[in-house]
């Protein structure tokens, strides 16, 4: 198999997958197996459109053989989630490694017809992915994208366990590079997956544009300059790590919701699933009645949000002279969009959260979006055209 592009955003509640234009994503979770569990989780023979959802992979790691589960099929395992409320280093996290090869051997099981057991090439031209703004803040920029890129460089093995989909991948990625997260998305606020300036783009043209990524554990800052240009330095980048989304949760569940939520999982899907209707109303399956936990939940979220707006908006010194847009993207500011318009609205008014805060459609893609951006753009430049 030859892949021209692939481009992962590694989450730390879900990783973003656009290998060769085709998008999946997957909840960012392993947990390992021994050999003799891996004989005992399946049931059945499996079929492809349920194969993300059962991904159970075998790798080498010192000589030995490990097993592990990948993504939803290890999602609500007791070990799989610890690193969703600890600040992981991506340059040497395994949940990161383990869903790269996993994301492979999905995407090779579900577009090739193979043999049972059967052994593959696959290279991979350009891989791309990101790291947070807070992780590069511990050091050196450049040195720390160099390191996440060149995790992902060379050889790796991979052998698909689910049934049906057995196979063994010998993978060789020939390039990769990493790119800074929230700092990235100023390029599909400019241009769309064809490549082509969009028109929208023109409201950023004179003004000084801050990219507000709220994800699950950090929430990172970039201060662009006018016409969505990079960041003129190092100080023009900022992250929040003392307040996340995901342990905004985690401690609204064991002070007051312990009763319905066993993990932290299950409370994010349950408030993910209800957003768009901001009812919150949790129905026992068997004896069907209904609990309202709409008030606690939204006062959790709306003191989180609260909070981390007014930080956003006082990250950076701005010049009294300077018109300010702020973009809010990332998985966080789209699912909750509405709830951090209205606190807007009751900080600065209706006329400046209309004018100066801006919610892009596609908020939580814009960070894998520039990445399939980037990559397009450089193969054109390398083929000459």
């Amino acid at each position: 198999m030859h892949i021209k592009r692939m481009c992962a955003d590694f989450g730390n509640s879900l990783s973003q997958f656009m290998i060769d234009g085709m998008y999946f994503e997957s909840p960012s979770t392993m947990v390992e197996l021994s050999s003799d569990d891996v004989q005992k989780v399946f049931a059945e023979a499996g079929e492809k459109d349920s194969l993300l959802d059962n991904l159970c992979i075998k790798v080498k790691r010192d000589q030995q053989e490990r097993f592990f589960k990948i993504g939803k099929f290890a999602k609500h395992d007791t070990l799989s989630n610890d690193h969703i409320l600890t600040l992981h280093d991506k340059t040497e996290s395994d949940t990161v490694y383990l869903n790269f090869l996993g994301a492979l051997a999905y995407y090779h099981a579900f577009t090739v017809e193979a043999e049972r057991d059967s052994e593959h090439e696959v290279t991979v031209d350009y891989f791309k992915t990101l790291l947070p703004i807070w992780l590069l803040k511990q050091g050196e920029f450049a040195p720390m994208l160099q390191k996440m890129a060149n995790r992902f460089l060379g050889q790796h093995e991979v052998t698909l366990l689910t049934p049906s989909f057995e196979r063994t991948l010998n993978i060789t990625v020939k390039k990769a590079k990493c790119r800074i997260e929230g700092e990235s998305a100023r390029l599909p606020l400019k241009y769309n997956l064809q490549l082509e300036q969009l028109e929208e783009s023109k409201r950023f043209e004179n003004v000084t544009v801050v990219i507000v990524d709220l994800g699950g554990q950090t929430d990172d800052l970039t201060k662009c300059q006018p016409g969505l240009k990079r960041p003129a330095s190092s100080k023009d980048f900022e992250s929040f790590t003392d307040e996340s989304y995901l342990q905004t949760l985690e401690d609204l569940r064991k002070n007051k919701l312990l009763k319905y939520f066993t993990s932290l999982r299950e409370l994010e899907d349950f408030i993910t699933a209800h957003a768009p209707t901001r009812e919150y109303i949790l129905v026992d399956p068997v004896s069907g009645k209904k609990t309202d936990l709409t008030e606690p939940i939204e006062t959790a979220i709306k003191k989180f949000l609260r909070i981390i707006i007014k930080k956003s908006m006082h990250a950076f010194h701005f010049e009294s002279n300077e018109t300010v847009v702020f973009v809010w993207i990332g998985g966080v500011s789209q699912l909750h969009q509405d709830y951090i318009k209205e606190i807007l609205v009751e900080l600065v008014g209706p006329e400046i959260t209309r004018n100066n805060h801006y919610f892009p459609p596609n908020a939580r893609f814009l960070n894998l979006y520039a990445l399939e951006i980037v990559a397009k753009q450089e193969t054109l430049i390398e083929q000459g055209a």
